[in-house]
């Protein structure tokens, strides 16, 4: 914030004759200077120029504020309308007809707001020139200001009362802004992001059984191989057994089969037995052999199992949920019953943000562009990230494009589930232009914009991008150096002539 400036407001007047012809013009000179104090600031209202002409004309009545909020525009023309009151009466008096309208420039500053306590406060914004001075304070001419110029009384007949005019003998100040700067064309979009961890996973169980014990609840932090639960499988300890025990047997006859193979090749050497009686002690032998093969794999089969009475953390990370307690029924996350996640496991250390594009800004959208995150519970912070893919692929249903976003959360600050604000600068093809909404006009050809071309009001049709609230997107239809009257009437049309009054005010380029 910075002290109160406001700039010289300039008026111009045309009149117009309806009936009778009067060969020589009228011109009056109406000086008015308002002074008002709010605090130790102050509002010039500077001398103004009335000039009355009598022409078969309508014209335009150009008000310019440049460094005042447009929250005090229609204060400051009443302020103006009363000043020239007594010319306006007798301009119509002889007939005339009267109409003001606003225009919109190429201004050095923009409107924006500023808290100061619980108050908001209309306030312009710009960057003042290099070497410019504010008090003790002075500017590099890279340093963007916050000033609030102050507000105009609501009953113009205050401004113009002794008391607010015989108020603050001091001089004004005025600080000179920085010319506007065309910036390569970007849009800012804001989209919805969902926060999601880099890695989650919830865990299941491997076998049947109940739960024994549990070692971390929620919010927990684990390292990998930690145990978090403990099962009771007394089904699969018993299959154990069993498995083992039919080990012994095959391994028994296994043995007693080597004996009577080695035997039966010993007496077919001496033709002591047949070879039939020799192959048959040789096959028993070798189905023997795979039978203790088969038992030693169920012994490691459900060896296996019973060691998944243990449930241990894949990866470090926090436990975010434990939807099991001891006694509880666990069904194997394997089986075709109901499936129970005992644990939720998730690593926050790293976040991926997605996000859906609208498929007109897709083609903007590069691989290594920044990203800044803002959340309502952290007003005024952004996170910056990094969008590391895209899905290369536009959604039938959406029609839109879905990004990964990934950011840095090392100490935990952000949550893994938190919805935020994606702020994406996407290059366009081309610039476009910003007009207050109260510029457009609509009728039957469609969308339109009153313009001042060679002193004469000129239609243009526009083609309307982004709608912002207050301001709206012109993709094209308008050049940057147009000036379009701001609230035009119903009545305005094509050809009417006009005349502008070029004031020369701090921060104004044209």
């Amino acid at each position: 914030m910075g002290e109160n400036v406001l700039g010289p407001p300039a008026l111009q007047v045309e009149l117009c004759p309806r009936r009778q012809k009067i060969e020589t013009g009228l011109r009056e000179r109406n000086p008015a200077l308002a002074r008002q104090h709010i605090g130790e600031e102050r509002i010039v209202l500077e001398e103004l120029h009335v000039r009355a002409k009598l022409r078969d004309q309508t014209r335009l009545a150009q008000l310019v504020g440049a460094i005042l909020h447009q929250v005090n525009h229609d204060r400051l023309e009443a302020i103006l309308r009363l000043i020239a009151a007594k010319s306006v009466d007798r301009a119509a008096f002889s007939g005339a007809d009267v109409r003001a309208f606003a225009l919109a420039s190429v201004r050095a500053t923009r409107e924006g707001q500023a808290r100061q306590g619980n108050e908001s406060l209309p306030c312009i914004v710009g960057t003042p020139l290099q070497g410019e001075r504010l008090g003790a304070r002075s500017f590099d001419g890279a340093q963007e200001l916050a000033i609030f110029p102050g507000d105009l009384p609501e009953d113009a007949s205050l401004a113009l009362s002794p008391q607010w005019l015989k108020s603050g003998q001091a001089p004004a100040h005025f600080v000179r802004f920085c010319p506007p700067k065309q910036n390569a064309p970007a849009d800012e979009i804001i989209l919805p992001g969902n926060v999601q961890p880099f890695i989650n996973s919830p865990i299941y169980s491997r076998t049947n059984g109940y739960l024994k014990k549990w070692y971390f609840d929620i919010g927990a932090h684990v390292r990998k191989g930690q145990l978090l639960a403990v099962i009771e499988t007394p089904e699969v300890d018993q299959q154990l057994q069993q498995a083992r025990s039919n080990l012994l047997t095959a391994q028994a006859n296994l043995e007693l089969a080597s004996i009577t193979k080695a035997r039966y090749q010993g007496l077919l050497k001496s033709n002591a037995v047949s070879q039939q009686d020799a192959d048959n002690a040789v096959g028993t032998y070798n189905a023997n052999e795979a039978i203790v093969e088969a038992g030693k794999a169920a012994v490691e089969q459900y060896s296996a199992l019973v060691s998944f009475e243990k449930i241990y953390a894949p990866f470090d990370g926090v436990i975010t949920a434990r939807n099991t307690d001891i006694g509880d029924l666990i069904n194997s996350g394997s089986g075709t019953g109901i499936k129970t996640d005992l644990f939720h496991i998730a690593q926050p250390g790293k976040l991926r943000v997605y996000v859906n594009v609208p498929e007109e800004y897709s083609q903007g959208i590069k691989v290594g562009m920044t990203a800044d995150l803002s959340l309502a519970e952290f007003p005024g912070r952004k996170f910056q990230g990094k969008l590391v893919r895209t899905a290369e692929d536009i959604n039938l249903t959406t029609r839109t494009l879905l990004v990964e976003i990934d950011v840095e959360n090392p100490t935990g600050t952000l949550l893994t589930g938190s919805y935020a604000e994606v702020h994406l600068a996407v290059p366009t093809h081309a610039s476009t232009l910003l007009l207050p909404v109260n510029t457009l006009i609509f009728r039957t050809e469609g969308l339109r914009v009153a313009t001042v071309k060679n002193a004469k009001v000129a239609f243009a049709d526009v083609t309307p991008g982004h709608d912002f609230g207050t301001q709206i997107e012109i993709v094209s239809g308008l050049k940057p150096d147009d000036q379009v009257i701001v609230n035009p009437p119903d009545s305005v049309v094509s050809g009417q002539a006009v005349q502008i009054v070029q004031a020369s005010l701090p921060g104004d380029t044209k």
